[in-house]
Parts: structure tokens; sequence; C-alpha cells
């Protein structure tokens, strides 16, 4: 008896009617429920990097006003960075061999 009465269920149209609409609902609709997980792993990805970024722009602006102060500081960073030398050294580069 039991298997009559779910037989009888599968032919009602509401039943197809509603997991049509579910299928369509989550998953193929461009608003589904599926691009919406996606979107919002998306957004939790995106949103890592903006506070990984907002960090290195605090250190970055740390440097900078250290430099703007510290002439001793400005000097390393010249000769690190630029390769400035003063008139009476002499400036030797090198290179690992390939």
């Amino acid at each position: 008896m039991g298997f009559r009465r779910w037989l009888r269920y599968g032919r009602s149209p509401y039943l197809w009617i509603t997991l049509l609409g579910a299928v369509w609902i989550g998953f193929l609709d461009n608003y589904s429920w599926w691009q919406q997980w996606r979107l919002a792993r998306r957004l939790a990805a995106m949103e890592a990097q903006l506070s990984f970024y907002e960090q290195a722009i605090r250190q970055l602006r740390q440097e900078e006003a250290a430099l703007e102060r510290d002439t001793y500081l400005q000097e390393w960073y010249a000769r690190q960075h630029y390769w400035v030398k003063r008139p009476t050294e002499r400036l030797i580069i090198l290179t690992p061999k390939r």
C-alpha cells in the first residue's frame, strides 16, 4: 500500500514543478544558490587579500616616515637600493656565476 501512495505522489504535476523550480533556483539561475556560494567564497578570499594589503601599506607608510626623519636611514637605503657611493669610495658589484 505504501508504494502505491508514493507512485501517486510521483504522478502529481505539483511535485515535478516544485522539483524543477528547486533545481532551477539551486543550480541554473544566474543568482542561484550555487553562484551565491561561489561568490561568497571569492569575497572571503578578497577580504583576506585586502587585510594583507592594508597591513603592507601601514608598514610602508611607517618606513616612509622613518626615511623622511632619519638621515642615516636615508643613506643606508640609497646605498642598498640605488648603489649610491661617495666620491672617495669605490663600488664593487659582485654577480653570481651562472
